[in-house]
């Protein structure tokens, strides 16, 4: 519960002078920078540095307040804190399952690099079986162990003088993942096929050795340019003992590799490398989440996109219909002026070849005639029934008929 009141200039002097700002602050649920800033708008001195570190006796006198005539009211928020509240403002909003990874983390990081991990009677039986894999297997060209075909290990890629090393820090981290609750999976032989299973995530580890590459003299430097342009210095490699446990998964902003130091080996720091195992797990959930929910956006941006492109598809077919029937009303309206047109022609010209004597009776050329250019304009008329023609034939010239 959060409520707000305002900054008391005398209370806020004698708070100040009691305990350090960064102790105080947290008890208002700000920071210090915040708390000092207050402190500035309202004029009230603030202990030097280094006041705290210094024995009592030893502390300077605080410099009293003073006086301030228009102090400005400044909004101060309190927290309202029961004896069985004991969040941080960490894991304030924060799930009980993602608290309790929480705890887990921080467990395994509190832990000493002198605390030793539980260590079984005997080896576990995957490094036995590493052990019997590698020592029957070859080298490549870097002096690092590869295991028999066909054997299923644990993936360690490490020199013959580095093995028993090796195994003894997967086996003390093989002990310290059981004892946490997560199974170790091994898929076969090759790289990256040692998993854990952690928070649900399967998180793929390997044990590697540090190789030193060392060019060598070449005593003849060849003179041909082709030969110059192909030919490799010689390179031997050089195993440096120097060990590191590497995590495969492509999870992003997550630490995802521990190394032999200088003063501290990598047996001595494998509950941090589980804890951050955990956080890799994490990452991972988190990444597998942001996608299933990128992948979900692109489903419904697709199915609108479908609907809309249907839609668009339906109303172009409307559209190009509704265009085709335009355009037979505007080719009606123009064949009935121009049937009405030819009416009117027709009627004209019959009359001005009767005034000149011809008389229009059944069978004349006149009378033909006009039967003729009547039903050509009845042809063109939508309003009328169409008298046949020979121009209804004319498709008869395409085709087979051509």
């Amino acid at each position: 519960m959060t409520t707000t009141e305002y900054w008391d200039r005398t209370h806020l002097y004698e708070q100040v002078w009691q305990q350090p700002v960064s102790k105080l602050a947290r008890t208002y649920g700000i920071s210090d920078v915040a708390l000092a800033k207050v402190c500035r708008r309202l004029k009230v001195p603030l202990p030097a540095r280094g006041y705290w570190a210094k024995p009592l006796h030893r502390r300077p006198k605080r410099p009293p307040l003073q006086a301030m005539s228009a102090a400005p009211r400044l909004r101060r928020p309190t927290r309202a804190q029961s004896k069985t509240e004991t969040l941080s403002p960490i894991t304030e909003g924060v799930s009980e399952s993602e608290r309790a990874e929480l705890a887990i983390v921080t467990r395994l990081e509190s832990c000493r690099a002198e605390t030793r991990g539980p260590e079984a009677l005997e080896p576990d039986v995957l490094v036995t079986r590493t052990r019997r894999a590698l020592s029957r297997g070859t080298t490549d060209g870097r002096k690092i162990l590869r295991p028999r075909a066909g054997s299923t290990c644990l993936d360690v890629r490490v020199s013959k003088q580095t093995l028993d090393r090796a195994l003894g820090v997967f086996d003390k981290l093989l002990a310290t993942l059981r004892a946490e609750g997560f199974p170790v999976k091994v898929g076969g032989t090759g790289g990256q096929l040692t998993s854990v299973q952690i928070l649900g995530q399967g998180i793929r580890i390997g044990l590697l050795e540090n190789v030193r590459r060392i060019q060598l003299p070449n005593p003849s430097k060849p003179t041909d340019y082709f030969s110059s342009y192909y030919s490799r210095a010689a390179v031997r490699y050089e195993p440096t003992g120097d060990l590191y446990l590497q995590v495969w998964n492509s999870c992003r902003n997550v630490r995802k590799s521990w190394r032999d130091g200088k003063h501290q080996r990598l047996e001595r720091v494998l509950h941090k490398v589980v804890a951050g195992m955990v956080r890799v797990a994490q990452a991972e959930r988190r990444e597998a989440e942001m996608m299933r929910r990128a992948a979900e956006l692109y489903r419904i941006e697709e199915e609108f996109r479908q609907k809309r492109q249907a839609e668009l598809v339906f109303l172009k077919g409307l559209i190009e219909s509704e265009e085709r029937r335009v355009r037979r009303l505007e080719e009606a309206a123009e064949n009935w002026v121009r049937a009405k047109r030819i009416r009117e022609y027709v009627i004209a010209f019959v009359r001005s070849k009767m005034v000149e004597g011809q008389q229009l009776v059944h069978g004349s050329a006149l009378g033909k005639w006009a039967i003729w250019a009547m039903d050509q304009a009845d042809r063109l008329d939508p309003l009328a029934a169409s008298p046949p023609s020979v121009l209804d034939r004319k498709w008869e010239l395409a085709g087979q008929y051509r």
